[in-house]
């Protein structure tokens, strides 16, 4: 996909949304879910981009692109735990101004997402990146660093 708008010429202008269609895709209340994309900018942003998941007229989770020189290019992943709405859009949005990105490889991953723990040498480190609290329990910590 590629979401382009020409026009440099004014900072302030509406830039370009492009959203899915309303219930092209399907997420179950409860569940977790990984979003992942590939992005490559293809002409210098005048802003940024960012990628939403909407419900309705609510915004759930979102991410934004920091890259906005032309060449630069990555992948953003991204989790959303979902709430009980049924009306979900993901939509990404070339933010005020012109420029040119593209968009490939877009997945979503049922489930593969959640709290963990993760060791180094000299310590480790507790990742939570839901959009909810969690408690991490006492046998998720145990370990040689407790």
């Amino acid at each position: 996909m590629i979401v382009d708008n020409p026009d440099h010429t004014t900072y302030k202008s509406s830039g370009m949304v492009v959203p899915t269609k309303s219930g092209e895709i399907s997420f179950d209340p409860g569940k977790t879910y990984v979003i992942k994309f590939d992005w490559e900018i293809l002409d210098t942003l005048d802003d940024t981009v960012t990628m939403t998941v909407r419900s309705g007229d609510r915004d759930l989770a979102s991410t934004r692109l920091y890259g906005v020189f032309e060449g630069s290019f990555n992948s953003r992943v991204f989790s959303h735990n979902e709430p009980d709405s049924k009306d979900y859009r993901l939509v990404f949005n070339l933010q005020r101004g012109g420029g040119k990105v593209a968009i490939d490889n877009l997945q979503v991953y049922d489930g593969v997402a959640g709290p963990w723990r993760r060791d180094f040498d000299n310590g480790f480190v507790l990742v939570n990146p839901l959009n909810k609290e969690y408690i991490f329990k006492s046998e998720e910590l145990a370990g040689q660093y407790l």
